[in-house]
């Protein structure tokens, strides 16, 4: 596969769908203001619809929040509780853009939207960069910061676990017509 690059190809038209099965929502957190905590969320559903002039104009995608994991049972276990995403009364995390823009011709583009995560929506800016493998398949990668406190996950305090997450999205998307 190809390494992901700013200079973005144009798109296909219409809409892209996200192979469940290759693609995933990596997250990392500072614990302890030393170490970086990584994990992921499946990524169950995700559409990208693309403008005829091969411009994306809205990006959609819903993640398992029990599916969350960081390879540390105990841990994932704590944070699916109430103490954190609150899973059995809150399983996806969601995510619904509310711009998609490419300030520069040949840089990458920046998605604005809106996170959902225990029915709370939070602002987040991703930067993604696209390598169109062919006509029908694209590798998506897309980085972004999240405030946790303001994404309403305030357990503990910022000095054990730091107050931004990085995400990083990794999808392997399908053109559907």
């Amino acid at each position: 596969m190809t390494a992901p690059t700013s200079a973005t190809p144009t798109i296909r038209p219409g809409l892209w769908t996200v192979d469940p099965q290759r693609s995933r929502a990596g997250f990392a957190v500072k614990n302890f203001l030393v170490l970086s905590v990584r994990g992921a969320f499946p990524i169950h559903e995700a559409t990208v619809s693309v403008s005829p002039d091969g411009e994306p104009t809205e990006v959609r995608a819903r993640m398992d929040a029990a599916g969350f994991t960081t390879g540390n049972r105990k841990r994932d276990a704590h944070v699916r509780n109430p103490d954190f995403l609150d899973t059995e009364s809150h399983p996806d995390v969601l995510f619904a853009s509310t711009e998609v823009a490419r300030p520069g011709a040949d840089g990458p583009w920046v998605i604005r939207g809106l996170l959902t995560i225990r029915g709370r929506a939070t602002p987040i800016t991703l930067t993604t960069y696209t390598v169109q493998t062919s006509g029908t398949a694209a590798t998506v990668r897309a980085t972004g910061t999240v405030d946790r406190f303001e994404a309403g996950l305030t357990y503990g305090n910022s000095f054990g676990v730091s107050r931004l997450a990085t995400l990083d999205l990794h999808a392997e998307l399908v053109h559907a017509g």
